[in-house]
C-alpha cells in the first residue's frame, strides 16, 4: 500500500479557462525528479510487474532524459503538408 509519503503534487493556482500566469518553465526548474523517482523504488524481491504493470527496475536503470530512436516510417519523418 502506498503512504502519503509516496505521492507528489505539484499545485498550480489559476483556471484554464481564466488563463494562468503559470511559468511552466518555473515549474519545470522546480521539479525534483530524484526525489519524485525515488518516492517508490523497487526493492529485491518484488515483482517488478506487479504494482505498475511496467519494469519498474529496468525503468530505474534507464536515465528518463535518454536519447530516443526515431522510430517513424521514413515518408512521414518531413511532413510534405502543414500539421494542424
Amino acid at each position: 500500500m502506498f503512504s502519503k509519503e509516496d505521492c507528489s503534487v505539484i499545485v498550480i493556482r489559476g483556471s484554464p479557462s481564466q488563463g494562468s500566469d503559470v511559468d511552466w518553465d518555473d515549474l519545470w526548474d522546480q521539479f525534483e525528479e530524484r526525489r519524485y523517482l525515488s518516492a517508490r523504488k523497487w526493492k529485491g524481491g518484488e515483482d517488478p510487474y506487479r504494482l505498475y504493470a511496467f519494469n519498474q527496475r529496468e525503468s530505474e536503470r534507464i536515465p528518463s532524459d535518454r536519447a530516443i530512436r526515431d522510430t517513424r516510417h521514413y515518408r512521414f519523418l518531413h511532413p510534405s503538408h502543414p500539421l494542424p
